[in-house]
């Protein structure tokens, strides 16, 4: 089962694909039972996943969105059908927001991907200061979960890749507290 967020949208388009390129390359067959576009809505995910439940019933194994919000949504829907433990499918998104992070820790979801927003607000803060300087900068420096320094470089002189991470349940408080304290220092 498949949640995009908005039909033809590059970000739906990138993450939809690269999730199961990922999959596969990881030797698991899957067997598409339904895609769904839910414009990136917890509400829409929910209105759909409730039909879907309806319709497909235990056969759902896993379910795939393209960000937090549509995640919760399918499980909301799970939660309001009373359908829990093995009547529930491995349930995923993207984002690592504050929000899915809590969902991971209480087992609501299986698992999300942390797109790095405070990473980003960092490199715009340094390319931002640069532009102003005269000098946009090459190399942009972001600190990882584990403390050390990423050292990023611009790319076809134009783009900055941020590498996206798996956030397992066992370390997603890690996560939590990387968020609080990089919003703490961009908010200086």
């Amino acid at each position: 089962m498949l949640f995009e967020g908005e039909a033809g949208h590059q970000d739906a388009i990138i993450r939809t694909d690269r999730s199961l390129k990922k999959i596969k390359e990881g030797g698991i067959k899957l067997q598409e039972l339904n895609f769904q576009i839910a414009n990136w809505s917890r509400t829409q995910a929910k209105s759909r996943m409730i039909q879907l439940i309806n319709r497909f019933g235990n056969q759902i194994e896993m379910v795939l969105c393209n960000n937090d919000d549509m995640a919760l949504g399918v499980s909301d829907a799970y939660e309001q059908m009373n359908k829990g433990g093995s009547d529930r499918p491995l349930i995923y998104g993207v984002d690592g927001t504050k929000e899915g992070l809590q969902a991971l820790q209480e087992g609501r979801i299986s698992g999300t991907v942390y797109n790095d927003k405070e990473a980003q607000a960092l490199v715009m803060a340094q390319m931002a200061i640069g532009i102003e300087r005269g000098q946009v900068p090459e190399e942009y420096e972001v600190p990882e979960l584990s403390g050390k320094i990423l050292s990023l470089s611009m790319q076809k002189e134009r783009v900055i890749l941020l590498p996206y991470a798996a956030v397992e349940k066992r370390r997603s408080d890690e996560w939590q507290r990387r968020q609080e304290r990089l919003v703490k220092w961009l908010g200086k």
